[in-house]
């Protein structure tokens, strides 16, 4: 299984078959439904579900739920995110891949002929491109960002320094990132979603990562350790990077960062315990508890019912 923190500090190597044959890109179009739509496309969720990787294999569980639903096997996944409107989910895991929410039509957006792994998919807001990072070129860890039938990829970062953990604003024209580009310490950026105008955001040595904007585009939470391998604070901060401000502390595995569809709480799953917490702090509530799991699901992913 595959944390963040592994995926931060290097992208590990996959020497594994996948159990489920993908459709290659070239038979693949893409088209993400609303759950209002009148197209009977995709199965669609339930409001609250989680999904999730382990030992290569993905579920899904609606909230309150104590049993977790297999839908596909041995695809050495890891990764796994939600579409925005719940009907497919994107994993990584030999190249990145996509799947409807039920499971069924595997198709493979990046290949495993590209040099390198790609990993932390992140589907834009309107569901037609993805951002992820690769070590493709030349092994330095990179942002790009590529349509969601895995045409047009695009690099949008460049530099000898890690990028990592990206994701959108809400209105998909920025995204928000880790980097060790200035000095080695992670901090948290900003770029425009074509790559232009780079904008760092903290100075707050030493370990910066896993950024998630909130719906409202007034805040982005994430986490900050100070050191590389002990245990995290979660952070907010306004895109402009001004009123940081503390939410929780000792989160010694945090592995997910997301918010409510309000923008109302954070959400953040620290080793088996899944939290929601308000900008200010208060307000903490448990959310889903997998303590009595005998291997914790992580890092989940929770999709929320929404309308266009």
């Amino acid at each position: 299984m595959f944390t963040p923190g592994k995926l931060l500090y290097y992208i590990p190597i996959l020497i594994v078959g996948l159990g489920a044959v993908a459709t290659p890109l070239d038979t693949y179009t893409h088209s993400e439904v609303s759950p209002t739509s009148s197209a009977n496309i995709d199965p669609v969720p339930i409001e609250g579900a989680f999904v999730f990787s382990q030992e290569g294999n993905i579920y899904t569980m609606t909230l309150g739920s104590i049993s977790p639903t297999l839908i596909l096997a041995d695809v050495a996944a890891f990764e796994t995110q939600w579409s925005p409107y719940g009907s497919r989910i994107v994993f990584g895991g030999n190249g990145l891949n996509v799947i409807h929410a039920d499971g069924t039509n595997l198709r493979q957006i990046t290949t495993t002929d590209t040099p390198g792994i790609d990993a932390q998919p992140s589907w834009a807001p309107d569901g037609t491109q993805y951002a992820f990072v690769t070590d493709r070129d030349e092994g330095n860890v990179e942002i790009y960002v590529m349509n969601a039938d895995g045409s047009n990829q695009t690099r949008i970062t460049n530099n000898p320094g890690r990028d990592t953990t990206p994701a959108w604003s809400p209105d998909g024209s920025k995204i928000v990132f880790a980097s060790e580009r200035d000095g080695g310490e992670l901090e948290i950026y900003t770029v425009n979603a074509n790559g232009s105008n780079p904008t760092r955001l903290t100075h707050f040595p030493l370990y910066n990562f896993l950024p998630s904007w909130s719906p409202d585009g007034q805040w982005i939470a994430f986490s900050h350790n100070t050191t590389e391998r002990g245990c995290a604070q979660l952070y907010v901060i306004r895109p402009d990077g001004t009123d940081m401000r503390q939410l929780d502390e000792d989160l010694c595995e945090l592995w997910m960062i997301d918010w409510l569809l309000d923008s109302s709480r954070v959400v953040y799953q620290d080793y088996a315990i899944v939290y929601m917490i308000d900008v200010a702090g208060s307000n903490q509530t448990i959310l889903a508890d997998f303590s009595t799991y005998s291997r914790v699901p992580g890092p989940v992913d929770l999709h929320q019912l929404r309308t266009p």
